[in-house]
C-alpha cells in the first residue's frame, strides 16, 4: 500500500482561506466544505 501524498496549497489559497476565516461570517465546518479542505484536530 502507497502512503497518500500530502496537497500543497499556495500562498495565494492559504490567504483566500484565511481572510474567510477572519470575516466570521461561516463555520470552520463550511469553511472546509466551501474550499474542499478536511479538518485535522491536533
Amino acid at each position: 500500500m502507497m502512503a497518500s501524498m500530502r496537497t500543497k496549497r499556495s500562498l495565494k489559497f492559504k490567504a483566500k482561506v484565511a481572510l474567510a476565516a477572519l470575516r466570521d461570517d461561516k463555520t470552520v465546518n463550511e469553511l472546509a466544505t466551501l474550499y474542499g479542505v478536511q479538518l485535522t484536530r491536533n
